[in-house]
């Protein structure tokens, strides 16, 4: 009995291994599949948070954007510094 299931192990195994291949109709014509666009075109964020962890001050944007205020500012500010304290903010960006 045992050897019977080794078999039919044996069997499924070697049926589902093995590739099958799709037949094309001779004549029949394949669908045409329309251009993807790879982005899509997106709404600018309309809001941030800045993130103050470990002497690290960074910017997130709702859009996804890391580490940036959207206008070509590096919000990346190591060691962290205080906004109204009117001291220079060093950014590693």
């Amino acid at each position: 009995m045992n050897m019977l299931r080794y078999l039919l192990l044996v069997g499924v195994f070697l049926g589902l291994w093995t590739p099958a291949e799709a037949y094309i109709v001779p004549g029949k014509k394949k669908k045409r599949v329309s251009k993807v666009e790879l982005r899509e075109k997106c709404k600018p964020p309309e809001a941030f948070a800045d993130l103050s962890i470990n002497n690290v001050r960074a910017r997130l944007l709702t859009g996804g954007d890391l580490w940036w205020d959207g206008d070509g500012k590096a919000r990346y500010v190591v060691p962290k510094v205080d906004p109204t304290s009117g001291e220079p903010e060093v950014s590693s960006l």
